[in-house]
């Protein structure tokens, strides 16, 4: 009665991922060096059992699927795998307890199950190149490996093909074996618990491993993934809470809600720096929401000789004899866990204890005396006995062997005897993140947090200590010592004292400069000779000469700058405007020639109309001053004066006007002789109406009224004034306004 309950519980977990399609979950597709151009192509594929009739899993046992061999983008050749039947084998993740309930022993079970199929040929390359790919596009040789419709970060699965390429570049290399994968891709993950999966990608010839999250590809075409989805970031978990290790191939994730995945790792490898080939590997994770167990979860103790970072990184300096630490496992439900482990680099040892208990754990040693700087990764399993799902993780160890830390500097720019010189120190090896002090025995002490290996700063003069350390290595400091001295271009002449611009006939004058604390400057002639002393200058005549000019500050000298000294003609100044005789209260513009810019005086009597000219107002005998001054400052003055004030004060009144537009006698006014105080003038037609009105002595009637031309015959009109004289006048007449 419990185990068929227990079977009804397992089949509501799985139901809800009951699919259609082809059921492929994934691939890799891998080569082997087989002798001179002959390579073994390797080809894996993972199926999910119970798939409807007809469908691609059901013709894995005896597809033969294609891989096109392509150089330089042109198709070679293509050849068909042949099936090893011993590898066909269920990898289903589940506890032992329901391995004979799977689709894969029973097509009626509602149990998903994983089986594994592996291809092979072997194939001679015609040619050496770097640019060989192996490419299986989906074709089975009659069937095609599509991808499960129910994927869930990718648009349109439904009519996608696997799609997998390998690259070789045997142009560099004389031979080159891919990286394979030491691990079985069991995608089965929960909800909310937090996972840690590894390919556990391997090199047999140890070349550089680079591991990458990459797009799946349809046709050679990168897939389009759903909004909030990305190749790099694949699944949904909780806070972003997705990591992904460039140099392990570590993901660590915790996802939130049920989904299938697709996910493909891209594994390039690097001999001397030079990329000599690449494989991909394709699976779908699925993730349940019915999970109450958690992972085991691991303590690295008892490290020597190194050190432990995150990420299961074991840290020892180059040359270091041997290391050792142990792993301890525990699991939170009480759970047995079984622990292996694959990809263990060559002369490592790994003993694993109580092992199938709630607390294994392992020891590991290796002689690491001759081992060059490097990764050295082996990847870790755990299984537990918890059901359904057996909680299955891989996670990568990495030994980092490391040269030391090293540092340089350089000083990129000089005091110039004024400024802090500007340092540079270029730091290789050891680890990031580095710590980098800067002392000088005096005092002063500066530390940094390198993470880039370039380190820029000013310093003053003086002698310096510099140094490195890293925080997950044991290797001594490194050191490197610099020192700052006064050197270098300074960077300012030294200034004159006053501009050397000079009129004719001033005094003769010696050039002076104001050197910087403790400089020495020192002149120099037009051909760069140098001078005893500042020269002089003479201003019996009008010249320019050239002199150079620089000065020395400790151990610098500024660069020669130029001085020109210019003796200027003197201006010769004339006033145009009227002099001598005025009307009293007259406005007399101010005008004069023969310099660039002019001062008149006295300033108080000096005004300015609307254009910024300047004139005064004449009301009683004054007298004047213009200085005229050239570009240079040269000056030249002229007095001037009005001694003879009249009181003008006459008026005469026209007898008759004709405004017909002929330029002459267009407006009727009073002629006034001098300057008005005051002013009023009316003028009148026969009706007694007001047909003009002005109060300003230079405005006359143009014989209009309201916009309209006046007719011809007698107007009248009434003028009161008063002259700054004194002198008032009341006048009446009549005027004819003629045509």
């Amino acid at each position: 009665m419990q185990k068929t309950i227990f079977i009804f519980w397992i089949s509501c977990l799985f139901i809800s991922f009951s699919v259609k399609g082809n059921h492929i979950l994934g691939g890799d597709l891998t080569y082997t060096h087989v002798g001179g151009l002959t390579y073994k192509l390797t080809l894996s594929l993972y199926g999910q059992c119970g798939s409807q009739q007809g469908s691609a899993f059901d013709s894995l046992p005896t597809a033969k699927p294609k891989v096109i061999i392509r150089n330089n983008n042109t198709d070679v050749a293509t050849i068909q795998l042949d099936i090893d039947p011993n590898s066909i084998a269920e990898i289903t993740p589940v506890c032992k307890q329901l391995l004979g309930f799977t689709k894969c022993s029973d097509p009626n079970s509602t149990i998903p199950g994983v089986k594994k199929f592996v291809y092979s040929k072997t194939y001679t390359l015609n040619a050496v190149s770097a640019d060989w790919k192996f490419i299986f596009d989906g074709n089975l040789g009659g069937t095609f490996a599509g991808r499960g419709s129910t994927i869930t970060n990718v648009d349109s699965v439904g009519s996608q093909l696997l799609y997998l390429v390998a690259e070789l570049n045997n142009a560099s290399v004389a031979a080159n074996n891919s990286a394979t994968f030491t691990t079985i891709p069991t995608p089965f993950f929960c909800a909310s618990i937090y996972n840690e999966y590894n390919q556990g990608a391997i090199d047999a010839e140890n070349d550089s491993l680079q591991f990458d999250l990459v797009p799946a590809l349809n046709a050679g075409i990168p897939v389009v993934y759903l909004q909030g989805y990305s190749a790099i970031h694949p699944v949904s978990v909780a806070n972003n809470d997705f990591t992904f290790n460039q140099q392990t191939g570590q993901m660590n994730f915790t996802p939130d809600i049920l989904q299938k995945a697709l996910v493909v790792n891209k594994v390039r490898e690097f001999r001397n720096g030079i990329l000599v080939g690449s494989v991909m590997r394709e699976m779908t994770m699925i993730v349940y929401d019915v999970c109450l167990n958690h992972p085991a979860t691991d303590t690295i103790t008892q490290i020597k000789n190194c050190t432990s970072s995150p990420g299961n990184f074991i840290n020892l300096c180059l040359g270091t004899d041997s290391i050792s630490f142990r792993a301890n496992y525990s699991d939170a439900d009480g759970d047995s866990v079984k622990l292996t482990y694959s990809g263990l680099p060559t002369g490592a040892v790994l003993v694993i204890n109580n092992n199938n208990t709630p607390s294994p754990y392992f020891n590991f040693y290796w002689h690491t005396a001759n081992l060059p700087v490097g990764l050295y990764s082996f990847y870790v399993t755990t299984e537990e006995t918890n059901c359904p799902i057996n909680n299955k993780r891989t996670q990568s160890f990495t030994i980092r062997v490391a040269q030391e830390n090293e540092v340089t500097s350089s000083i990129l720019t000089p005091t110039n005897c004024y400024f802090r010189a500007k340092v540079k120190l270029n730091l290789n090896y050891g680890l990031l993140p580095r710590t980098v002090t800067i002392s000088n025995g005096s005092g002063f002490s500066k530390t940094y947090t390198d993470s880039t290996g370039i380190i820029i700063d000013s310093f003053a003069t003086g002698n310096y200590l510099v140094s490195v350390s890293s925080l997950y290595l044991t290797c001594l400091d490194a050191s490197t010592t610099f020192s700052i001295v006064d050197s270098g271009i300074y960077p300012f002449t030294p200034p004159l004292t006053e501009p050397p611009i000079y009129c004719l006939g001033d005094p003769d004058k010696q050039l002076q400069a104001i050197p910087a604390n403790g400089g020495i400057v020192h002149w120099y002639d037009a051909n760069g000779i140098l001078l005893p002393g500042a020269p002089f200058t003479n201003t019996s005549f009008v010249h320019t000469v050239l002199y150079f000019i620089n000065q020395d500050v400790g151990n610098c000298s500024s660069n020669l700058d130029s001085v020109w000294v210019i003796v200027s003609d003197n201006p010769v100044v004339a006033v145009i405007n009227k002099t001598g005789t005025a009307c009293v209260g007259d406005k007399i513009l101010l005008q004069a020639t023969g310099a660039q810019t002019y001062l008149w005086l006295p300033s108080d009597q000096i005004l300015f109309n609307a254009n910024n000219e300047p004139y005064i107002r004449v009301m009683t005998p004054s007298n004047f001053q213009v200085i005229g001054i050239n570009e240079f400052g040269c000056r030249d003055t002229v007095d001037f004066n009005f001694t003879d004030i009249l009181p003008c004060c006459m008026f005469s009144y026209p007898t008759a006007f004709s405004p017909n537009n002929d330029g002459k006698n267009e407006v009727w006014r009073p002629v006034m002789y001098g300057n008005e105080d005051t002013y009023e003038l009316q003028i009148f037609n026969r009706y007694g109406e007001v047909v003009f009105h002005s109060k300003t002595s230079n405005e006359g009637w143009d014989g209009s009224f309201n916009g309209e031309q006046q007719n011809v015959g007698t107007y009248y009109y009434f003028l009161k004034a008063k002259c700054l004289t004194g002198h008032e006048e009341e006048h009446k007449g009549d005027f004819l306004l003629i045509r």
